[in-house]
């Protein structure tokens, strides 16, 4: 099959911070059996209203770094960044918004996965790759905080009789 390009066009990926702590295992430990206790915490961010240049910011937090005891093994945090435009300028509004956070969410989540097993090969305890992810519960509970958001801000904005 040829390949048809998206009009959703990648312009640039960039790991944007990263933060690294490895807390010994024991010898007899393998990191698969660690990995599935891990929590993975991750999130992202779409800024950009124009077709120019859409943002889509990306962050995992595994085996939570900031916490005065996580598990053995890795604790990482890492954020990326996905610089995205759109070729096409009579596309409806409903298609913009599927590819860019249906398409363009998942380019950005994949590139994070890519760049924790890259660099987790190099480190003591070998590689850890981030765990498949319902895409679609993300988008959905992302939604729901966006939509809670709005609500309390209205609240806030209403004014007592």
């Amino acid at each position: 099959m040829k390949l048809k390009p998206s009009p959703l066009e990648l312009k640039d990926l960039s790991v944007i911070q990263c933060e690294y702590r490895f807390i010994p295992i024991e010898r007899s430990t393998q990191l698969s059996d660690l990995a599935g206790k891990y929590t993975y915490d991750i999130d992202f961010a779409i800024k950009g209203n124009d077709d120019t240049f859409i943002t889509i910011f990306t962050k995992i937090s595994i085996n939570n770094i900031r916490d005065t005891k996580p598990l053995p093994g890795y604790s990482i945090f890492a954020e990326c960044a996905g610089v995205f435009s759109l070729s096409e300028k009579n596309i409806s509004a409903e298609d913009r918004q599927a590819l860019i956070v249906n398409s363009g969410v998942s380019i950005v989540i994949n590139y994070l996965r890519n760049f924790v097993a890259n660099m987790t090969s190099n480190f003591p305890a070998g590689k850890l790759w981030i765990p498949s992810l319902n895409l679609r519960e993300l988008i959905l509970s992302k939604s729901q905080q966006r939509d809670d958001s709005k609500k309390t801000i209205r609240k806030a904005g209403k004014k007592k009789p």
